[in-house]
């Protein structure tokens, strides 16, 4: 059962003071308490001008290299973190690598080979930063591999063959979250599809702990041609986003602009939001779109891509938001959507009450991977597609 709560609610309106959000005058938040549920409903930011937080668009550290020394040239980078000690370590996919660099970016060691054996990958997709160790996910052999700070392998845990599970995707208390993939097959009906994926924690030995319940998924196009059927995402279709921090998990679905968080044990606790009206996609948005994507695939793939474009139904209103992320301090950031054809990278940032303190914006490209007290991590594409991992300043002013 997909766990939304349908409760008569109580609304009164909460005064919050920015004393502690990043100072400035105070604001007005709608507070729904809802049998213990909390629905904070923002119109406007707290910060004003003069006291928002700010990111430095140079990076105060930049890892990657087009050429040279290889253990700076990154390829397929799908996650970094920062350890207490200021070491940066870089999940470097494309080369089947955990890669460690100091506080400056000068490479350390690296660990990890293409394989299937303790502390090898298949498919690194995912790396988590928990209390005194480094976790990776390996989609392909659906194992989470445990490591130590300097990178010495501990041990792993396969979900492989259970049948419960494909995707690992957050950690929440301590705990991994898992999410089931839909499969399609001939039998499935053409059209825009948006199915529902069942929640599952698994503990870190590899023990079931519990279901969460079914959320949906992402919108996507399958269409039918003889015996054969595609499927691909549908163009700005909705997508659910996933954060988390401590035992809460955020969930966003994008039916509105709304993010709702959880306990690790599925008790829903607060919905985040702000009163943003949905934007309508026209024609000329939609073909800019379409033209924007095809203009940046490999000229062997646009063939195909182009006639499914030329038959995908065109989806009425944009999605709210593209990612989350959770700060060191608590606070969720939500970026804002932008279509690939008109970049931007704002992110609405929201206090531990779910109040909106004010928008941050980035640099256009940079895809978060953490956010700290005093900084951002990411990884970076250059204008001829090389990869970095860069480390941008982030100031929190206060009056």
């Amino acid at each position: 059962m997909t766990m939304r709560l349908c409760l008569r609610c109580l609304a009164f309106t909460l005064t919050v003071s920015a004393c502690g959000a990043g100072g400035g005058a105070d604001r007005t938040a709608t507070v729904t308490d809802s049998a213990g549920v909390e629905i904070v409903t923002s119109a406007e930011p707290v910060w004003q001008a003069g006291n928002a937080w700010t990111a430095d668009p140079a990076p105060a550290v930049s890892i990657g290299a087009f050429e040279g020394e290889p253990e700076y040239e990154l390829y397929r980078v799908s996650g970094a973190t920062r350890l207490a000690d200021g070491t940066i370590a870089v999940l470097n996919s494309g080369s089947f690598e955990l890669r460690f660099y100091d506080e400056s970016g000068d490479f350390i060691r690296s660990v990890g080979a293409e394989g299937e054996g303790p502390g090898e990958f298949r498919g690194s997709s995912k790396l988590f930063n928990h209390r005194d160790s480094l976790l990776v996910w390996d989609f392909r052999l659906k194992r989470l591999s445990v490591f130590a700070p300097a990178g010495e392998f501990v041990r792993s845990f396969s979900l492989s063959g259970s049948g419960r599970s494909q995707h690992g995707s957050e950690l929440v208390g301590g705990a991994l979250l898992t999410t089931t993939a839909t499969v399609y097959t001939p039998s499935s009906e053409g059209g825009i599809h948006r199915d529902t994926s069942v929640y599952l924690m698994v503990s870190l030995d590899g023990d079931s702990l519990s279901s969460l319940g079914r959320f949906p998924d992402a919108e996507r196009f399958v269409r039918l041609s003889g015996d054969g059927m595609t499927v691909m995402s549908l163009i700005l279709g909705r997508t659910t986003r996933r954060a988390s921090y401590g035992d809460q998990l955020f969930v966003g679905t994008n039916e509105s602009y709304a993010i709702d968080i959880y306990d690790w044990d599925g008790r829903f606790v607060r919905s985040i939001r702000r009163d943003v009206p949905p934007v309508s996609v026209t024609d000329e948005m939609f073909t800019r779109e379409v033209e924007q994507r095809l203009a940046a695939m490999p000229a062997r793939f646009r063939a195909n891509i182009e006639t499914m474009y030329e038959v995908m139904p065109q989806v009425d209103v944009l999605p709210f938001y593209a990612a989350l992320q959770v700060d060191a301090d608590g606070n969720l950031w939500v970026r804002n959507y932008s279509m690939e054809s008109e970049p931007a990278n704002e992110w609405s940032v929201f206090d531990r009450r779910g109040i909106w303190l004010g928008d941050v914006t980035l640099p256009i490209g940079l895809t978060v991977y953490e956010i700290g007290s005093d900084y951002v991590l990411g990884s970076w594409q250059d204008e001829i597609e090389v990869e970095h991992v860069r480390i941008h300043a982030l100031e929190r002013h206060s009056k």
